[in-house]
């Protein structure tokens, strides 16, 4: 999940009721899918506020709240070179 800019048209949210768990050695792993379509997301990060920032490879980040996409991107990223798996 990854970070992008606002010229174009707003994403979509795509919402899908998927939701799985796997056992590990230690500890269960719960994972609900929260969004779809994303393009190479490459990190996330959570704010104080409590939104999560979804960076992108091509370097866009997306703002998400309540596990949602608000639509909004951050403004004024400098330009991301991304080769092989840099980026």
């Amino acid at each position: 999940m990854a970070l992008w800019s606002s010229c174009g048209p707003q994403e979509q949210e795509q919402v899908i009721d998927e939701t799985f768990a796997t056992q590990t050695e230690k500890l269960l792993i719960k994972v609900d899918t929260v969004h779809t379509g994303l393009e190479n997301p490459w990190g996330m990060t959570w704010l104080n506020d409590g939104r999560m920032l979804v960076t992108e490879r091509k370097g866009e980040i997306l703002i998400f709240k309540d596990d949602k996409f608000t639509g909004e991107k951050i403004q004024g990223l400098p330009p991301v070179h991304n080769v092989n798996q840099a980026g």
